[in-house]
């Protein structure tokens, strides 16, 4: 037992004479506050430890402001900072909002408009007019159907009097025409070529017999293109019916009556067979558009029919006093 209190003292001793270090705690109160104060220190040193880590990591350099908010950095740094929930913001400029989408038909009609556009003010290219062709009225066209002349009528190389005549088709001929119609004139095939003939002098029916013939005579010589139709009709006529008429005239250029319009024919003959012609012409002159017979110095006209032959005054010549010729004058 004495053993056990010296060494007691013996401890009490050292630890008053050891003036440098801090009083022990007494064992039995170490027991309880040692444990418990290292539960409360450890974590405020753990949290002590990380939050200047974190806030040395987050630093800005070189005076830059902070990017991201943070209270516990904002707190530990005191340096320029960058903006914080909690702090005024700057008012941000304001810009124009974005255009909301068309629909595809609106983006599509908004295309097509600005096409046009641009089209309207991009200056056309100039284009180039071309010449229309003349149509080739030589050309034969589809036969259509058989028509008939009503009259002595020209045909010509195409439609209308300023073309060339190829010929005449007499009263009651007929002809094959095609389908081609221009201005009032048909095309027909004639002597197995094109012409040209004014529809109003066809019909499609078939014409009686008058009893003139209305054949083309061989003995005209080409006066028939530079006829009228009633006339080369009676030229026609005459040649069929007196083949004593040896040739035949009539057009004269310049000559201001019947000869210079195309309205008159001289048949060349004489004698009993020239007064045989005149008295024929006299008497079909209403059927043939006869308006005046001269022969012998001797003139018959229609306007004084009823007068009969009358004589004429001498003009100085067997040819001027028509002894060698009848002169028929048609009209109209």
């Amino acid at each position: 037992m004495t053993g056990a209190r010296r060494a007691a003292l013996d401890d009490d001793i050292v630890e008053v004479s050891t003036a440098e270090h801090a009083i022990a705690p007494r064992r039995g109160s170490g027991r309880v506050a040692g444990p418990s104060l290292r539960l409360v220190l450890a974590p405020l040193a753990v949290a002590t430890v990380t939050a200047l880590v974190g806030g040395l990591m987050t630093l800005p350099a070189d005076g830059e402001t902070v990017d991201r908010t943070d209270p516990v950095r904002v707190a530990a740094f005191s340096g320029p900072l960058g903006t914080s929930r909690s702090l005024p913001r700057t008012a941000l400029e304001s810009s124009s909002p974005s255009p909301s989408p068309l629909p595809a038909a609106a983006e599509a009609a908004q295309k097509s408009s600005a096409s046009t556009e641009s089209s309207a003010t991009t200056e056309k290219p100039k284009e180039k007019k071309t010449k229309e062709k003349a149509p080739d009225y030589d050309e034969l066209a589809d036969t259509a159907r058989t028509l008939y002349a009503e009259t002595a009528v020209n045909v010509r190389t195409g439609p209308g009097t300023d073309y060339d005549s190829v010929g005449t088709l007499g009263a009651g001929e007929d002809v094959k025409s095609t389908e081609w119609k221009v201005d009032g004139w048909r095309q027909v095939k004639f002597d197995g070529e094109s012409g040209w003939i004014k529809a109003s002098y066809l019909t499609a029916d078939e014409p009686t017999e008058s009893g003139f013939s209305t054949a083309t005579c061989s003995k005209a010589n080409g006066l028939e293109a530079n006829l009228t139709t009633a006339a080369d009709g009676v030229l026609r006529a005459v040649c069929a019916r007196f083949p004593a008429v040896t040739s035949f005239g009539g057009y004269r250029a310049g000559d201001s009556g019947y000869h210079g319009s195309g309205q008159a024919i001289d048949a060349m003959i004489s004698g009993s067979a020239g007064w045989e012609l005149a008295e024929w012409a006299r008497d079909n002159a209403g059927e043939l558009g006869i308006v005046e017979v001269i022969y012998q110095q001797k003139i018959w006209t229609t306007q004084r029919a009823a007068d009969g032959w009358r004589s004429m005054s001498d003009r100085g010549s067997t040819s001027a006093n028509h002894y060698d010729h009848v002169h028929i004058s048609i009209g109209s």
